[in-house]
């Protein structure tokens, strides 16, 4: 059975829970993310996973491109293996940029999940897109949409994105795609991911 340490909101160490605790119990613990990027033209994209549709938790829908707790014992750089157990890319901490250790509340009804999200960015080529793969129960697949557009879907400034699939195929995304991250991730995520465009 997979543990994982328990925190408090502070970032203080509690102890040890099973996962299933941890979520049950509402309490603080550690994840990794990573938001993969790329350029075409003016515009710049990120690139959505779209959870397995036999997932326990929210499944079929898009969420953050690779995302995995951190089990305990483990530190930020242990979570880098999602990125290929999930969509197939390898990639060492170098080749990501972090972004910040984010809060992260989500609450439906009995589900609690309250994280603390270590964030990273892989900024890459369109041609990544192509080369992922997607492992049975992890994810289905992927879409690429752009990133502005995809901030004002969160903002609520639009009521939908279009977007492109691994496979090729248009599709238009609504926030009820998304996985329902709390108002206060997106509200620290989206400054952080508009930064990191404003550099490049």
């Amino acid at each position: 059975m997979e543990h994982v340490t328990t925190f408090t909101r502070d970032y203080e160490k509690r102890g040890t829970m099973s996962r299933d605790e941890v979520h049950r119990e509402g309490e603080w613990h550690e994840t990794f993310q990573c938001w993969v990027t790329f350029d075409d033209e003016e515009d710049r994209y990120v690139v959505l996973q779209r959870r397995s549709s036999v997932k326990r938790d929210f499944p079929a829908l898009y969420d953050i491109t690779a995302a995995g707790h951190l089990t305990a014992g483990e530190q930020a750089a242990d979570g880098v293996r999602e990125m290929e157990e999930e969509i197939g890319l390898q990639v060492t901490m170098a080749d990501l940029r972090p972004l910040g250790r984010l809060q992260d509340e989500i609450e439906i009804g009995a589900f609690l999940d309250r994280e603390h999200c270590h964030v990273f960015q892989l900024h890459t080529d369109r041609d990544v897109v192509n080369r992922l793969q997607f492992r049975d129960g992890e994810a289905d697949g992927a879409c690429s949409v752009k990133l502005e557009e995809f901030q004002e879907l969160i903002a609520g400034v639009r009521s939908a994105c279009s977007g492109i699939s691994d496979t090729g195929r248009r599709l238009v995304l609504a926030k009820e795609d998304l996985v329902p991250h709390s108002s206060q991730y997106w509200e620290q995520v989206m400054p952080a991911l508009k930064e990191v465009n404003e550099e490049e």
